[in-house]
């Protein structure tokens, strides 16, 4: 019946297709309008976006992994078939954006360690029952560590968005907890480092101004913090309760509420609240404008370039020292081909790290760079870690050639493991389901 007549069918299309291409015609026609059912595909598109807690275009995530994580509604049957059957479907609402340099989604760094159906749902549930989107909204101002609040599954009391967030469950199942923190501690913390719950690598520097949504403030001067309720202001001087004489940073509630403070000489503040008390856990300056001088300056720092490189290779150097090498005769080094460079790794417990050296011909002029190496338990290895230094040397000397315009040269590599030296230095070609592929690959 639904065949075409030359294939003696009677010509008549299919009515779930003709109900899906209705649809989207509906998205395409009607969703930039200003009607009734063009506001409510945008808000239902919106509310999507953020139930999914992704970057981009939502009709062209992949459905057959995030599937499990969208309400059962008439977009995610378009959402289906556009992904079905390749369709590019553009919007142009609003995007969820980073808000520091290193920052990441989490459902996008959770999605690509591995994790899948019902505990990538569950994570998704912990996320929008935390409301945030970002690594940045789970972790200490000074983007070091993961705060104690997001470890424990607790909202924070600082926020970073406006997003209107969907009606949440009173609470969460333990097991819940337990698979957030399992993907917390794989996907960012330091091996070496969790019970810190320190990062692999920090955030840096903001990209937008948040003061108007954070609620606690420092101010260095007075040593004085500030909390902001409405259009009013509360103040905490530092406790002298000999019961917190071991904690030099607790803060006490002033009774008399504020109408105004200095806000431009505050700080964000990230705190710990028990009972009468706040403790002052760590503090930064916040957004930072550049002055024009400085935007049409381009910066080709170090750090800057390391933070430039896509997300998925700055791993590769999560910390350096470069301060006490001559770059510049390092860089001329490259260029004669007298350079050198080793690495060691180490592996212990399911976890990887590595180190290396890159050194001018004089090797007491060298860059040291340290890292953390990726993926699941499962795919660590003493290989693994080792092919991880050799990603940090290839990091560390991009970031050099970029920096002094090298264009030709060469470094030679040393390793202590001969399968790791032969795979690095091959030219075979690589397969997909070979061990290791993701850091052969680069």
């Amino acid at each position: 019946m639904y065949g075409p007549k030359i294939y003696q069918g009677l010509g008549i299309m299919h009515p779930f297709y003709n109900q899906e291409l209705s649809h989207i015609a509906t998205c395409i026609y009607k969703g930039e309008r200003p009607t009734i059912t063009g506001e409510l595909i945008r808000a239902s598109l919106e509310q999507l976006q953020v139930e999914l807690g992704l970057p981009g275009y939502l009709l062209q995530q992949d459905y057959s992994k995030l599937e499990s994580l969208a309400t059962e509604c008439w977009l995610k049957t378009v959402w289906e078939f556009a992904w079905t059957h390749e369709f590019e479907i553009f919007d142009k609402l609003p995007k969820l954006e980073l808000n520091r340099w290193n920052d990441s989604y989490l459902m996008e760094e959770f999605v690509r360690n591995g994790f899948v159906g019902h505990e990538l749902k569950k994570l998704n549930e912990c996320r929008i029952f935390l409301e945030v989107v970002n690594l940045s909204e789970i972790t200490t101002v000074d983007g070091k560590t993961i705060t104690l609040q997001s470890w424990k599954g607790l909202k924070q009391t600082n926020r970073l968005n406006s997003i209107q967030w969907p009606r949440r469950q009173k609470s969460l199942s333990k097991l819940h907890w337990q698979i957030w923190r399992r993907a917390i501690k794989l996907c960012f913390i330091h091996p070496m480092k969790l019970n810190d719950r320190e990062l692999n690598m920090p955030l840096g520097p903001w990209d937008r101004d948040v003061q108007s949504t954070w609620t606690w403030f420092y101010y260095e001067e007075d040593d004085q913090l500030y909390k902001r309720e409405g259009l009013l202001w509360y103040c905490y001087d530092p406790t002298t309760d000999r019961r917190r004489r071991n904690q030099t940073r607790w803060y006490e509630l002033l009774p008399t509420a504020l109408r105004e403070v200095p806000v431009e000489l505050l700080q964000l503040a990230d705190v710990t609240v028990l009972d009468d008390l706040v403790q002052l856990n760590s503090t930064h300056p916040g957004y930072e404008k550049l002055p024009p001088s400085r935007l049409l300056q381009p910066d080709n720092s170090k750090e800057v370039l390391r933070q430039q490189e896509p997300q998925q290779d700055q791993w590769a150097i999560a910390e350096w020292d470069h301060h006490q090498a001559d770059l510049s005769t390092l860089a001329s080094d490259i260029k004669k081909g007298t350079a050198s460079a080793v690495s060691d790794g180490s592996y212990k417990n399911n976890n990887g790290t590595s180190a290396f050296l890159l050194c001018a011909e004089t090797v007491d002029n060298c860059i040291i760079g340290v890292n953390a190496v990726p993926g699941a338990p499962a795919e660590q290895s003493a290989y693994r870690s080792e092919l991880a230094g050799v990603s940090g040397i290839l990091l560390a000397i991009k970031i050099l050639c970029k920096k002094f315009n090298i264009t030709s040269g060469s470094v030679e590599i040393g390793l202590d493991g001969q399968q790791a030296l032969e795979a690095a230095g091959g030219n075979w070609p690589l397969k997909v389901h070979q061990p290791d592929f993701d850091l052969e690959q680069r």
